[in-house]
Order: C-alpha cells, then structure tokens, then sequence
C-alpha cells in the first residue's frame, strides 16, 4: 500500500523502495525528529502529551520525549498489514481528544508503525512542499 500526498514528486526511481516494503519494512516521508526537540508544535505537543499512556488493541502506547515524529506525505507498507489501520485509526481519536492538532494522525501512523519495527524515512526519493 501506498500513500503520497497530492503535493509529492519524485526525484528518482522508486524501485528500491518497493523491495523495502516488499521485505516488510515501513516507509513516511520524513522524521521529524523526537517530539523534545522537534519543531514548535513538537515541542507543544510534548508538553501536553508525553508521559500519556494511550491503550488500543492490548497495546500500550507510552508518548515520550524521545518519540519520534514522521511526516506522512508519504507512508508505505505492505497490504497484509492493513489491519494496522484500525489501531491507526483508533490512536489518531484518542490523540486528537486530548489535544486537538492537525498532525496527530502523522504521530498516531508513527507510533503503530514504531512498534512493528523500524520506519524508514525517504527524503532523498521524494519532494514534499
């Protein structure tokens, strides 16, 4: 499955990535960094948010300082892990009940897909404006 925000391009094949995904890996545009020292609304969201616990499928999910924030311009993974959206989907409500921003479904995709494994960011593949 793949995703790409309407204001994507791409700057070279994208082949390697689809052998990435084909593996299992997890690809979003680009960290952001940890919410601690991320960008303003990072840092804002930290302040309200880290120490919660949100709770979803019998999975806890701890929001720290060191939580890393992926843009969602762009997210990958393969189709027998749909079912991941459900989570995705139940973490982005409850982030968004209890602090109302726009990019709570970027954390809420980067908290599911942490716990899987690793994500991969692909700044270098593609330009996000």
């Amino acid at each position: 499955m793949l995703f790409l925000d309407t204001d994507t391009i791409w700057r070279r094949n994208p082949k390697p990535l689809f052998a990435h995904v084909e593996v299992g890996g997890f690809l979003m545009h680009q960290n952001e960094g940890r919410l601690i020292s991320g960008n303003l609304l990072s840092r804002k969201i930290c302040r309200r948010l880290c120490g919660q616990s949100l709770r979803v499928a019998d999975r806890n999910y701890n929001l720290t300082p060191a939580t890393e924030l992926f843009n969602s311009g762009v997210i990958a993974f393969r189709s027998d892990k749909a079912y991941l959206l459900n989570d995705i989907m139940a973490l982005a409500e409850q982030l968004y009940a209890a602090y109302n921003k726009h990019m709570m479904e970027q954390l809420a995709f980067s908290l599911r897909f942490a716990a899987e494994g690793p994500i991969t960011d692909v700044p270098d593949y593609l330009w996000h404006y």
